[in-house]
């Protein structure tokens, strides 16, 4: 990828779509959906698939540090767009300003002692269920029998991790 120094006098000129091919990418969910099944279609072998999940765990990496470079002057421009009584871009994409606030509870002695319950029951439940999953056989608990857990359901995932 050729990308412009930042001494470059072109740096400051040059255009969104030089810079963002994803730019020309439909702005709906089924049009959306529809490329990706299309594209999809198009990857016939399983090589070709996983080279593809690859490229596209290194895109999400982008495009979310992408997203967090432009996020401030987006907003900027998207409250001056609100301000002016324009709540959708020319395309047809609505957007909103929200304002989200953060709570800081910690000087409740109520809330602290109810979220200090709340993590030690998370625990307690995670400890419960090591042991469940390890059980091979029923026995007998304080009186009551506790059978092994069945397995519900299996699926297989696959875990991509860029170097840093």
């Amino acid at each position: 990828m050729n990308t412009i120094p930042k001494a470059d006098a072109r740096r400051k000129s040059a255009k969104v779509t030089e810079l963002l091919p994803l730019r020309s990418i439909p702005l709906n969910k089924s049009a959306l959906a529809k490329l990706a099944s299309n594209y999809a279609g198009f990857m016939r072998t399983n090589a070709d698939k996983f080279v593809m999940l690859v490229a596209i765990k290194a895109a999400e990496e982008y495009l979310k540090a992408l997203k967090a470079a432009i996020m401030q002057g987006a907003l900027a421009h998207a409250e001056a767009q609100r301000a002016n009584g324009i709540h959708a871009t020319e395309t047809g994409v609505k957007f909103s300003v929200r304002l989200e606030n953060v709570w800081d509870f910690s000087r409740d002695a109520v809330h602290r002692q109810l979220q200090s319950q709340l993590d030690s029951t998370k625990a307690a439940l995670k400890a419960r269920e090591e042991f469940l999953k390890k059980l091979v056989t029923p026995i007998q608990e304080n009186g009551v029998d506790v059978l092994p857990p069945v397995i519900s359901e299996t699926s297989s995932s696959l875990a991509i991790t860029l170097p840093a």
